[in-house]
């Protein structure tokens, strides 16, 4: 009998959910990003384990799992960051259990707001714990783009520039000042304030979502202050991330939005990356630019997000372009 428990040491069969993570991001990414993934995720997973805001919770049954489930918890934003289901488990709700258990735990330590946005590598069945957990559930596309496609090609008036750490204030403002009446607020609690926003700022400079060369996030200024920014990183062998741009909302419709991703993907392409990615809510009208400049569906992704005092009306929309 499984039973569903908080684990401190990573199970016995910890590779069979490597192998079978490294196949799934094999097909999404190509054989290079499994193989880069069975290199460090043993050594990635067992010092998850052992980080203070993070708890690791298993269906066990004596040493081996059928299911993992990984929480962050940092400053009351809540993060379900990792779930998989063995392929030999699969339809048995395991995941149920572990999403409420884990769900329970994040709002007993006073969580204010919690997003899970997991990548499926496993088949999983989330929809009716999270409706029961009064989750929203928010429709994303994970897609990507070659490198080579005319549409992103660099235009030859360069605009940005890298983002110094004299410039992280300024960016971390013009971040919370997008999210404010963005659609995706509810998915991005962590960059709701100027304060949180410096910590995602300073994260993503410093590599902690993925190596990335300072080319890799941009600015551009207008009228003496950050009017758009994009921010990057390499997420396999190969591929670059689009993690965040935003847009201030009085610059909108300037172009400057395609402008900032067609000059990373320039500077991706000097570092020898073939294709890059994102992910996107599917009613944002920001999609509408991706597809033009060369993004097609890799990979559907359902979040589920919840916070305290939530409204069914989420507000007036800004978008990136």
């Amino acid at each position: 009998m499984y039973a569903v428990k908080r684990i401190h040491t990573l199970p016995e069969n910890c590779e069979s959910f490597i192998d079978e993570i490294a196949e799934g991001l094999a097909g999404l990414y190509g054989k290079p990003a499994g193989e880069a993934y069975r290199r460090k995720a043993y050594p990635m997973l067992e010092a998850t384990v052992d980080f203070p805001a993070a708890e690791t919770w298993a269906c066990m049954e004596g040493p081996r799992a059928a299911a993992l489930l990984i929480t962050v918890l940092r400053n009351g934003f809540g993060q379900i960051s990792y779930i998989h289901v063995l392929r030999s488990h699969a339809g048995c709700g395991e995941e149920t259990q572990l999403y409420a258990q884990a769900v329970e735990s994040l709002q007993a330590r006073g969580a204010q707001a919690i997003v899970c946005e997991c990548l499926p590598l496993c088949p999983l069945d989330l929809d009716a714990c999270a409706a029961v957990l009064h989750f929203h559930a928010v429709p994303r596309l994970l897609m990507q783009a070659s490198l080579d496609s005319l549409a992103l090609a660099a235009p030859k008036r360069i605009q940005s520039k890298p983002i110094t750490r004299r410039d992280w204030k300024d960016v971390a403002s013009l971040i919370s000042e997008a999210y404010q009446n963005h659609m995706d607020r509810i998915l991005h609690r962590e960059v709701s304030s100027a304060e949180s926003a410096l910590q995602f700022v300073e994260g993503a400079l410093l590599g902690r979502y993925g190596p990335a060369d300072a080319s890799f996030c941009r600015m551009i200024r207008r009228e003496d202050q950050a009017a758009g920014a994009v921010f990057g990183c390499e997420i396999a062998p190969g591929i670059g991330f689009v993690l965040q741009a935003v847009v201030r909302p009085e610059f909108q419709g300037q172009g400057i939005g395609g402008q900032l991703l067609c000059e990373q993907a320039e500077w991706f392409r000097r570092a020898g990356m073939f294709r890059a990615a994102l992910g996107v809510t599917a009613a944002n009208p920001a999609l509408r630019l991706y597809q033009r400049l060369g993004y097609s569906l890799l990979h559907p992704v359902t979040a589920y997000a919840w916070h305290q005092n939530q409204t069914a009306d989420e507000g007036p929309l800004h978008v990136l372009e």
